[in-house]
């Protein structure tokens, strides 16, 4: 007979994302940040406080410019790790018109526009929290 299991830590990825995690097997350059074509998300990672999550991961999925998801030229997803402050940052491609799940085409958008770059915090809790929705 088998004694039961003890609780599992409520957080077992502790502070280890960067050992872990966060290895050249996906790079945050989706696409050559020399390529003419390159775009940068950047951003901040931060708790329910407003301060910035250091050795946390950030991952980023998306079509290419023709609206494929996951082609050999451009596999689409990349990571991520934040730095001290929380930051992150992307270089990839603007993506192309993406099927809407009942036909038709949505239009080709990153909607997270600051100063000439693109911007996207990410708030994990709290007033404010980042809301992600299943589609």
């Amino acid at each position: 007979m088998t004694e039961p299991l003890g609780l599992t830590p409520s957080q077992t990825a502790g502070p280890y994302l960067s050992i872990g995690l966060l290895r050249d097997l996906v790079p945050a350059a989706l696409l050559d940040p020399a390529d003419p074509r390159t775009i940068r998300i950047r951003g901040r990672l931060l708790d329910g406080a407003g301060d910035g999550v250091g050795d946390g991961l950030v991952e980023i999925w998306q079509a290419d410019e023709a609206g494929r998801y996951g082609t050999e030229a451009f596999p689409g997803f990349g990571r991520s790790g934040t730095e001290h402050g929380g930051w992150f940052e992307f270089a990839t491609l603007k993506p192309g018109r993406v099927a809407w799940p009942a036909g038709g085409l949505q239009a080709p958008h990153v909607a997270v526009e600051e100063d000439g770059g693109l911007r996207f915090d990410i708030r994990l809790q709290g007033p404010g929290q980042t809301t992600f929705f299943a589609v």
